[in-house]
């Protein structure tokens, strides 16, 4: 598992070896997977910036849907203000959800990362221990 500096790359990448290899051959070989911790840990920045970012839609939103539209006195007008009214609530709810989405998302990506974190460390600790035994 790689926990440098990620740059461009992906969260996680895979690879079965080379291409020249008959179908036989390659589905006998492992896939390993790579991790770029720092790239998830990132990811889940971005993640938490993209909640905080639906803070400002979400009080304007709400503020829509507090406020009642008065365009005059009359049936028609009447129906556009409710219409109106739930419109906002539903924006607001989208946003809600969304805001929801991406928290779940940034939680399933911290535990991700910490996962990987805390099995580098036991991963590390166990070759140390290995190595101390051979000394």
């Amino acid at each position: 598992m790689d926990t440098g500096d990620a740059g461009a790359r992906p969260y996680f990448e895979g690879g079965s070896g080379a291409s020249s290899q008959s179908a036989s051959q390659s589905s006998s070989q492992s896939t390993s997977l790579s991790t770029s911790l720092s790239a998830m840990d990132g990811f889940a920045v971005r993640l938490h910036e993209h909640v905080d970012a639906l803070r400002s839609p979400r009080d304007t939103t709400a503020a829509i849907a507090a406020r009642p539209v008065h365009l005059g006195s009359f049936g028609e007008a009447d129906r556009l203000r409710v219409r109106h009214q739930a419109g906002a609530l539903l924006a607001q709810q989208a946003i809600d959800g969304i805001a929801e989405v991406l928290r779940f998302a940034e939680a399933v990506t911290e535990l991700m990362a910490d996962t990987y974190r805390k099995g580098d460390e036991h991963a590390k600790s166990q070759i140390r221990a290995g190595i101390s035994r051979t000394l």
